[in-house]
């Protein structure tokens, strides 16, 4: 009986990795699709379903490793004790170090993804990239819990709020991929 062939989702998280890969030790532009491909054990155009270009899978670097930093701040343990301040804390911690290991390769990609955006090109990018409005929305939460437990008075602008902690976050996030500081302690 064969193996059976890593579903979308598996190939897609694989994808991520690989490309961040073979993207740190050959560069962006010498990395190809096929390459990526073949680290990952599928045809290029079973690739080419999932991600249909370099910049597709780009960007799904930084939605694989966010969102996997958004799940493990909200596993926690204890995290409902946590006060806002800490949630916020942890949450950018999370992220960096699902990054840690992909440094380079953040600091190779991030202009390409983020840097050509700006003025109304940002706020489309905004409302239409998953992880940002993921990000926005966890905050709000942050920040409901907190309102509910009395730690801050309720207010009306949370959106906002998380809106400017996701810009926040990405700012941090192009910070430390630059910060040659011994253990990035420039960054903190």
């Amino acid at each position: 009986m064969k193996a059976s062939k890593p579903k979308a989702e598996a190939i897609a998280h694989l994808a991520v990795s690989a490309a961040a890969t073979l993207m740190a030790q050959h560069g962006i532009a010498a990395t190809n699709m096929r390459q990526i491909a073949k680290a990952v054990g599928v045809t290029e155009a079973a690739l080419l379903k999932i991600y249909p270009n370099k910049d597709a899978l780009l960007v799904a670097y930084y939605e694989v490793r966010i969102g996997q930093a958004l799940l493990d701040t909200k596993n926690t343990i204890h995290f409902e004790e946590y006060s806002l301040q800490e949630r916020l804390q942890r949450l950018l911690d999370a992220v960096l170090e699902h990054m840690q290991d992909e440094r380079k390769f953040v600091g190779l990609s991030f202009e390409r993804v983020f840097g050509r955006l700006t003025g109304l090109a940002v706020r489309m990018w905004q409302k239409e990239l998953p992880l940002h409005s993921a990000v926005q929305q966890t905050v709000v939460e942050f920040l409901d819990a907190a309102a509910a437990s009395r730690e801050i008075p309720a207010f009306r602008y949370k959106a906002l709020v998380g809106n400017l902690f996701a810009d926040y976050l990405f700012g941090v996030i192009r910070y430390w991929s630059r910060d040659e500081s011994e253990d990035s302690s420039d960054t903190t």
